[in-house]
């Protein structure tokens, strides 16, 4: 009888996992800035595809848009340097985020830095979508809302 759920009891601790390792990190973001980060899972999400697009071809796709933003930097990486390239690439941009967008509103009112999250967590996705090609791959939603080209 256990065997038969073995099987969705290990699915579950794993997606149970992630949810936990999102959820402390929103908490812990939230008490390090006492700002509600809306941005915190569309960086995450861009680091996932900058993880992939690496992995797949040795490209390192900045954040930028409208610029050349494709660097060339290994021929086959391997699962070691990708991951490696995935933390030091998440530390960055949180560092750049932190400095550019969250430190200068310290002293504005809540509802600034939630906007700014908010303005935050748009960019990525749009950077993610303009710049990562679906390919074949299902999407709920292709429009967004800045343009294909500049």
């Amino acid at each position: 009888m256990i065997g038969e759920y073995s099987g969705f009891i290990l699915a579950g601790l794993g997606g149970g996992a992630v949810v936990a390792a999102l959820a402390l990190g929103l908490v812990l973001t939230n008490r390090a800035t006492g700002v509600i980060n809306f941005a915190f899972g569309a960086m995450g999400m861009y680091v996932a595809f900058a993880y992939f697009q690496f992995r797949d071809n040795g490209d390192l796709i900045l954040p930028v848009i409208f610029v050349p933003s494709r660097i060339h930097l290994l021929a086959t990486p391997t699962l070691f340097t990708a991951l490696l390239m995935a933390v030091l690439l998440s530390a960055v941009l949180g560092a750049a985020t932190y400095w550019l967008v969250f430190r200068p509103l310290r002293r504005a009112p809540a509802l600034a830095s939630v906007v700014a999250s908010l303005g935050l967590m748009l960019y990525l996705q749009e950077v993610v979508r303009l710049n990562f090609p679906t390919g074949s791959a299902a999407t709920v939603v292709r429009m967004g809302v800045l343009p294909e080209q500049p």
